[in-house]
C-alpha cells in the first residue's frame, strides 16, 4: 500500500528537495467509510478514504487521494481461506514528500496490492499456513522521476502445540522487488523460530 511508496521513490534518487508551495496555509479534508457482513463461515469487511490538502497561496499544490480496502475469510472445517486488496491513488506531494522530500504536483500514484492466504488444522496440536502478497505502484505525469516498481513476497508458517500453555512455530519467508530503476532488483529470504508460552492471571 501507501509504504510502499516511499521505497520507489528511494530507489530513485534523492534529488533536490522542491518544497515551494508546501509551507504556504492549507486546509486538509478527509472523509471515510467502511463495512461488512459476517456469517458462521465467512467474514467480508471494506473500508474506503478520501483525502485532499488544499493551499490557499499555492493552488497548483492542490491534491485528492483515494484509498479502498478489502478482506474477506471463508471457514470450512479444518481450512480457513483469505483474500486481501487494496487500491491507492495518492499525488506525490502526499506520498514522497515526507521520504524523499521531492513534491511534484504533476504526478500521480497508482498502487494496488492482492494478498492470499490459507491456514489448515492438521491435527489438534498442529497446524500450518501459507500466505503470499503481490504489490504494484506506478507513476503517471509529465517527468515525475520516479520509478513505477512491483514486489512479491509470502511465508510458509508451521505451528505445533507443545503443551496447554506452550506453542512452537517455525517460519520461512521470501521477498522479492523489482523496479523500473538503474536499481534492477533484489531478493531475501528468512527463517524464524519462536517458542510461546502463555500464562493466565487470576484477578
Amino acid at each position: 500500500g501507501g509504504g510502499g511508496g516511499g521505497r520507489g521513490a528511494a530507489r530513485g534518487g534523492r534529488g533536490g528537495r522542491a518544497r515551494h508551495g508546501l509551507k504556504c496555509p492549507r486546509r486538509l479534508r478527509s472523509s471515510g467509510v467502511g463495512g461488512g457482513w459476517r456469517t458462521e463461515t465467512t467474514d467480508v469487511g471494506f473500508t474506503g478514504s478520501l483525502g485532499g490538502t488544499t493551499y490557499f497561496d499555492a493552488s497548483s499544490y492542490d491534491s485528492t487521494s483515494v484509498g479502498l480496502a478489502l478482506d474477506a475469510a471463508h471457514q470450512r472445517e479444518r481450512n480457513r481461506f483469505g483474500l486481501g486488496t487494496t487500491f491507492s491513488y495518492l499525488p506525490t506531494t502526499a506520498s514522497e514528500v515526507d521520504t524523499t522530500g521531492r513534491a511534484r504536483q504533476d504526478s500521480t500514484q497508482l498502487s494496488w496490492s492482492l494478498a492470499p492466504s490459507w491456514a489448515h488444522q492438521l491435527t489438534e496440536r498442529a497446524n500450518v499456513e501459507v500466505a503470499a502478497r503481490y504489490s504494484d505502484a506506478t507513476y503517471q505525469g509529465s517527468d515525475s522521476g520516479l520509478n513505477n516498481y512491483w514486489s512479491l513476497g509470502g511465508w510458509v508458517l508451521g505451528g505445533y502445540a507443545l503443551s496447554e500453555i506452550t506453542q512452537g512455530t517455525a517460519r520461512l519467508s521470501f521477498d522479492h522487488y523489482e523496479t523500473d530503476g538503474i536499481s534492477g532488483q533484489s531478493d531475501s529470504v528468512g527463517l524464524s523460530a519462536r517458542v510461546a508460552l502463555t500464562v493466565a492471571v487470576l484477578a
